[in-house]
C-alpha cells in the first residue's frame, strides 16, 4: 500500500494510520489515506465508509478483506466495539432494596410463587386399590362378553355378504381373532368352575384325609371338560384332527434328515 505520509506498511486503520504515530503531523485527520487496485479510502466518517462499502461488489469486498486483514475489515464494516459501561447501582441506605433497571425485558411467563409439583399416579397400580383379582374382574365385566358375542354374529353376516376377496380375508382374520378370544374366556371360566368344585369337595370331606390335585391330574380334568364342551358344540372331530396333525409335525421334526 502507498500512503501520503511516505511510508509503506501492510496495516492501516480506516480512520487513522497507526503506523505513522511518530509523524502525527503528517498523518492527522486529512493525511492518512491508502490506495490499492484503484481503491482509495481516506479518513472518513463511519457512515461514509459504510456507503462506500455498500456500493462495492462481493469480489471487491473479498479482495479488500484479504489486503487489509480481517480485523481492520470488521472495524470498517461493523465499526469499533463500543462496550456498554458497567453501571453499578448503589444504594443511599443499605436497608433499601436494590435498584434495578426498568429497561430489562420482563419474561412472558413469570413464576410468582413456587407451586407444588403434581404427582400423577395410575389408579390401576395404586396400593389403595388392592391386589388384582382376575376372576373378580371377569365377573364385573362379564357384559363385555355379551357385546363381543353380538359383534361376532354381525361380523359373520358381513363375511357372507362381502364380495371383495381381499376385504373378505381381512374380515375372516378378525372373526378368527374374536373366536379365539371367546374360547380363551370359556377356558378361564371352566378353570374357575373346577376350582369351585374342588373347594366344595374339600369342604365336604373336611373330616377325612383331603385329596390334593397335582398339575397333571388337574390338566386331565380340564381336558375332559373341554372335550365335553367341544362334543356338545359339534367341534370335537375338527379339534382331534387338528391335534393329530400337530403331533405328526412334532414327530417329523424328531426324524433324522435323509442324506442324498
Amino acid at each position: 500500500y502507498r500512503y501520503e505520509c511516505g511510508k509503506q506498511t501492510s496495516r492501516c486503520s480506516v480512520y487513522r494510520c497507526h503506523m505513522c504515530k511518530e509523524n502525527m503531523d503528517d498523518a492527522t485527520d486529512s493525511a492518512c489515506s491508502f490506495s490499492g487496485d484503484g481503491l482509495e479510502l481516506e479518513d472518513k466518517s463511519e457512515g461514509e465508509i459504510k456507503n462506500d462499502l455498500s456500493a462495492m461488489s462481493f469480489e471487491e469486498l473479498q479482495s479488500l478483506k484479504e489486503k487489509i486483514g480481517l480485523k481492520m475489515y470488521k472495524e470498517a464494516v461493523f465499526g469499533l466495539d463500543r462496550k456498554k459501561p458497567n453501571r453499578n447501582f448503589t444504594r443511599d441506605n443499605k436497608n433499601r432494596p436494590r435498584e434495578m433497571t426498568a429497561k430489562q425485558q420482563v419474561p412472558v411467563y413469570r413464576e410468582v410463587f413456587q407451586a407444588k409439583r403434581k404427582v400423577r399416579q395410575d389408579p390401576r397400580f395404586d396400593a389403595r386399590a388392592g391386589d388384582y383379582n382376575e376372576r373378580a374382574f371377569r365377573e364385573s365385566y362379564s357384559f363385555v362378553n355379551d357385546i363381543r358375542s353380538r359383534e361376532r354374529q354381525e361380523l359373520v353376516k358381513m363375511v357372507q355378504e362381502e364380495k371383495d376377496l381381499q376385504q373378505r380375508m381381512k374380515l375372516k382374520g378378525l372373526l378368527q381373532k374374536m373366536e379365539n378370544q371367546e374360547a380363551t374366556e370359556k377356558m378361564k371360566s371352566l378353570k374357575d368352575r373346577l376350582d369351585d368344585q374342588y373347594s366344595q369337595f374339600l369342604a365336604d370331606n373336611r373330616e377325612s384325609k383331603p385329596l390334593f390335585l397335582n398339575k397333571t391330574a388337574r390338566r386331565k380334568i380340564e381336558l375332559a371338560e373341554r372335550f365335553k364342551l367341544l362334543k356338545k358344540a359339534g367341534k370335537l372331530d375338527k379339534y382331534l384332527e387338528k391335534r393329530r396333525k400337530k403331533n405328526v409335525q412334532k414327530e417329523r421334526k424328531k426324524l433324522p434328515l435323509s442324506v442324498t
